[in-house]
């Protein structure tokens, strides 16, 4: 495509998500560049090129990249989350505590922001404070009315408790995840957790409903 459309952005960073997928990681960067260069604009290409400066231990160019994007106004809350990962991979928690008290400036931003200090408090294995972090973000969705996203995250939760060893509390939670949304993959999600913690006949039960409710989709069946 970037051979067809040489002037095109979207040629760059879409070749950019190639190379980075294989490992390509500088490779991609040049073409993110030059995505940034014919138009300065495109946040997608601040995002995706700090990535890669990451995956390649760069993390200077990955915040001086990102922070050209805040300079020019643009990614708001994205380019902040995206800044405060950055710091973390880093080391640097108390820019990553400055970045998302930034990104807090909208609603969506607050809750992006508490499931990334979720995800961080469970890579360092505080499965405490998982737990209560997790259950205010669970009570600020639902007063927000985001059912299929708050059951997501109770199903993050009930992975968690499955990995740190919690079996019950993990089929407590999968379980919490059902009541709150009936989706189909949210069913998948739970019948996984369901069957690894050590309900097997609940967990083939709903996999046997979704196989009856979607009969030509072959994830499920």
């Amino acid at each position: 495509m970037k051979q067809s459309y040489p002037r095109m952005d979207p040629a760059y960073i879409n070749e950019a998500d190639v190379l980075g997928r294989i490992g390509e990681f500088q490779k991609a960067i040049d073409n993110q560049l030059e995505a940034i260069r014919l138009d300065p604009d495109t946040v997608n290409a601040y995002l995706s090129g700090a990535n890669n400066y990451r995956a390649l231990g760069r993390f200077d160019e990955a915040k001086a990249l990102l922070n050209q994007a805040v300079q020019r106004k643009i990614g708001g809350t994205q380019i902040h989350l995206a800044l405060a990962r950055t710091a973390v991979t880093d080391g640097d928690i108390a820019t990553a505590n400055r970045e998302w008290e930034a990104a807090k400036a909208s609603p969506q931003g607050k809750m992006r922001v508490q499931q990334a200090q979720i995800s961080m408090a469970g890579a360092q294995g505080q499965i405490g404070r998982v737990r209560k972090m997790t259950m205010d973000l669970v009570d600020d969705m639902k007063r927000s009315e985001l059912g299929p996203l708050t059951a997501g995250q109770m199903s993050t939760l009930a992975d968690l408790e499955s990995d740190f060893g919690y079996s019950q509390r993990a089929i407590d939670a999968a379980n919490a995840a059902l009541q709150m949304d009936q989706s189909w993959d949210v069913k998948m999600d739970v019948a996984s957790i369901l069957a690894h913690d050590g309900d097997e006949k609940k967990a083939q039960a709903l996999a046997a409903e979704v196989a009856k409710e979607r009969p030509l989709d072959t994830l499920v069946q």
